[in-house]
């Protein structure tokens, strides 16, 4: 008789999903691609480079559970971004987000005073508020054009 033992190892999957919060890349600095690094027990073990192409998720797939019994402890990292801040929220069972922000500055517009002022556009409210203005004044005057006339009229 021949008798085989085979043991496969459990394996796991670990998400990691780039999130984006610069004013939808108001000042065009967020670059085409970053590169995120994977761990296993503080050790790098592989990476990968997020990019708009594949909405910025990554599925690091067929990764050992377990090392000598121990169940194996994976972690990201992102390489520095300028112009970033990153921030990692997650775990390994539910996975990673990795949240770059950028503050934008928004600069104020000088007004040149020499340019002819664009007119306001036409909004329906303000129809609505000439309108009301206009009815009102027609109302006052037909009032006292009445009042007037009945003042005449007694006299």
């Amino acid at each position: 008789y021949d008798i085989t033992n085979s043991y496969t190892p459990k394996k796991t999957s670990l998400t990691v999903n780039k999130v984006w919060k610069d004013e939808n890349d108001f000042d065009k600095l967020r670059p085409t691609k970053v590169e995120v690094e994977l761990y296993a027990n503080g050790e790098k073990i592989d990476s990968h480079e997020l990019t708009s192409e594949d909405n910025w998720i990554y599925i690091f797939n067929e990764l050992d559970m377990y090392s000598n019994g121990e169940k194996i402890e994976y972690t990201i990292k992102e390489k520095a971004i300028d112009g970033y801040t990153s921030e990692i929220s997650g775990n390994q069972e539910e996975g990673y987000t990795i949240t770059n922000t950028h503050k934008v500055e928004h600069k104020e517009e000088t007004i040149d005073n020499d340019k002819p002022k664009e007119d306001n556009p036409i909004t329906l409210d303000s129809i609505i508020k000439y309108i009301s203005i206009f009815g009102v004044s027609i109302i006052l005057l037909v009032l006292g054009i009445t009042i007037y006339i009945k003042k005449r009229k007694e006299a």
